[in-house]
Formats: C-alpha cells, structure tokens, sequence
C-alpha cells in the first residue's frame, strides 16, 4: 500500500480549511458593524428623545410609543446578534473538525 503524502494533501485541503475561518471573519465582522450601527441609532434616539423632553415636545403617550420602539429594535437586534452567535459556532465546529480531520493525516 502507497503510503499518503502528508505535505501534498495538506497543500490541496489548505483552501477547504480557510473557508470556514474566512466565512467565520466575515460574519464577526459584519455582526460587529450591525451591532454597532444598531447602538448609534438607539443612542441617538435616545439623545432626541432626552433633548426632546426637556423642551416638553414629547407627552407621554408619545414617549412611551417611542420607547417600546426602541426596545422592539433592540429585541430584534438580540435575535439577530443570537442568530450570527449560532452560525459562527457552526463555523467554529467545522474549522475545528477540519483541523482535526487534517491532523490525523500524519497517522497513515
């Protein structure tokens, strides 16, 4: 039996092993810029509405339908941020069975 060379399989697997970890970068990166853009626009909100109050342009009807908007926004982005968090430890767990798919190559 033809024993496998080890440095010339890992040359043609190094692509399917970076393709997880490069989908893995980009959906941190792009959970990262959808938190962060989520934040700017609550806080800004939340800016208006307390520059808003003092000035009493806001009643309390409106305020409080305000606020259960930005709450609903920042339920949404939870749900968002959960699902990104679940998909990135899919990606995790293929990058780490490839590793150690690739690992065992020095047996044979």
């Amino acid at each position: 039996m033809e024993k496998i060379n080890v440095e010339h399989m890992l040359a043609i697997e190094e692509p399917f092993m970076k393709a997880p970890v490069e989908q893995l970068k980009r959906a941190v990166r792009q959970s990262q810029k959808q938190a962060e853009r989520e934040a700017a626009q609550v806080s800004a909100a939340l800016d208006g509405m307390a520059g808003s109050s003092s000035s009493s342009e806001l009643g309390p009807e409106e305020m409080d339908k305000a606020l259960g908007g930005l709450i609903d926004r920042l339920k949404t982005l939870k749900r968002k941020l959960e699902e990104a968090q679940h998909e990135e430890a899919q990606l995790i767990q293929r990058s780490k069975q490839r590793a150690t798919d690739l690992s065992e190559l020095d047996r044979f």
